[in-house]
């Protein structure tokens, strides 16, 4: 038995293709009728891939960026002289045509396929935010839609604006007009623990001192000129606030009220 080691080859180089994940565009010998495939870039490769039969010998392939009618010369890319090749030109079409060479020594010209391959979108902007606040991230394009991974962690509206509503990580998917897709992992920052202490009553020219307790890599600061553990004498009541931001820029306040009880007075006439 004699075996076409020349086609045992070309059969393993597309196996392989199929085993790496590359995106196949299949097509046909000789039918008359044009492929016309629109891909999207894919970047394990985009791999043409013809027929093969036992009784061929070699291949040589050709390709025009004009038209599918003039414009060819050599491939000189992944596989030119395969039975498939690798396509690596990104955001352009190209006009394809295989030329099978038999043993008999005649050949075979392929129809014409004509392949548009787009550019992934991109997305741009910080890909993070503090729960309970918005980011606004953009994509590539004029047009395109948005997906959250988890709605549980994060909401995005159509325009990109992300909402943060619970802490973790997930995905964002932004999809352009030619239905091409990327996504990037997106993260909500949890809110620092911040706690002002309970509530506190004082009597009228009494001194009270507040004690914030925030969590750890949190800095914080009291309003109304309060130092922390500092005792100071206030007028009258009020409410203070403290402010905690942590090390990812997120903000948390707490309130404590501080009463202030008039003295008591002593009345009576003289006898």
């Amino acid at each position: 038995m004699n075996f076409n080691w020349k086609h045992i080859t070309t059969l393993f180089l597309a196996l392989s293709f199929w085993a790496s994940g590359q995106t196949i565009v299949p097509f046909a010998d000789g039918n008359g009728t044009p492929t016309t495939k629109s891909e999207c870039w894919d970047a394990s490769g985009i791999t043409l891939d013809g027929i093969t039969t036992s009784a061929d010998l070699s291949y040589q392939w050709y390709v025009s960026n004009v038209s599918s009618g003039s414009g060819f010369s050599k491939y000189t890319g992944s596989g030119s002289t395969s039975a498939s090749i690798g396509i690596s030109s990104n955001s352009v079409t190209r006009y394809y045509r295989r030329s099978r060479i038999y043993t008999s020594g005649s050949t075979t010209d392929s129809n014409i396929a004509i392949i548009t391959v787009h550019a992934l979108p991109t997305i741009s902007g910080t890909l993070s935010v503090c729960k309970g606040l918005t980011r606004t991230l953009t994509g590539s394009g004029e047009s395109g839609t948005w997906v959250s991974g988890d709605t549980d962690k994060l909401t995005i509206s159509s325009s990109g604006v992300v909402t943060g509503v619970l802490d973790g990580t997930t995905t964002v998917t932004y999809t352009d007009g030619n239905n091409c897709s990327v996504s990037v992992n997106f993260t909500v920052h949890g809110l620092p623990t911040v706690s002002a202490g309970a509530d506190q009553s004082i009597c009228s020219g009494t001194s009270v001192s507040l004690s914030a307790t925030v969590g750890t890599g949190t800095s914080f600061s009291w309003n109304n000129s309060v130092q922390n553990n500092v005792a100071f004498s206030p007028t009258s009541t009020n409410t203070y606030t403290v402010v905690g931001v942590d090390g990812n820029g997120c903000i948390a306040t707490d309130e404590v009220q501080v009463t202030v009880l008039p003295l008591p007075t002593i009345s009576g006439g003289s006898t």
